[in-house]
């Protein structure tokens, strides 16, 4: 039994530190508009959760939710991260471009057993407007 425990935590570990990696790119490339960069990255059962754009299920829908809400149009900043098992969380916050509003963010993803993002669930915080 501690071999099986030790074999899953590890096997999770995995899928997390991954699992960021994908993160990260995948940020950057909805930032880019990068779309076949940024669905690669997916799990084909995918379920996306982000207010006030909506909820999408599927890799096809999940990504032109994502396409629709962000594409090109700004910047995400990520202040910090933490893994727990299979899940990444991150801190941030995103630049819109067009108005220079910032808003505070923080997402939850979830993998697949390959690491491919399987959920990705945004909490808004607080916005505000740049200075500039």
């Amino acid at each position: 039994m501690r071999d099986t425990e030790g074999r899953q935590r590890q096997r999770s570990d995995q899928v997390a530190r991954i699992g960021l990696e994908h993160v990260l790119l995948f940020y950057d490339y909805v930032d880019r508009g990068d779309i076949e960069g940024y669905m690669s990255l997916l799990d084909a059962q995918v379920d996306f959760r982000l207010p006030p754009a909506g909820a999408s299920r599927g890799k096809s829908e999940s990504g032109a939710l994502a396409r629709t809400h962000f594409d090109s149009r700004g910047m995400h900043r990520v202040h910090r991260w933490r893994t727990d098992g299979e899940t990444v969380v991150v801190e941030g916050d995103f630049t819109d471009l067009g108005t220079l509003v910032t808003s505070e963010f923080t997402d939850l993803f979830g993998f697949s057993e390959h690491a491919l993002i399987s959920s990705w669930h945004r909490a808004h915080g607080t916005s505000r407007a740049s200075n500039r």
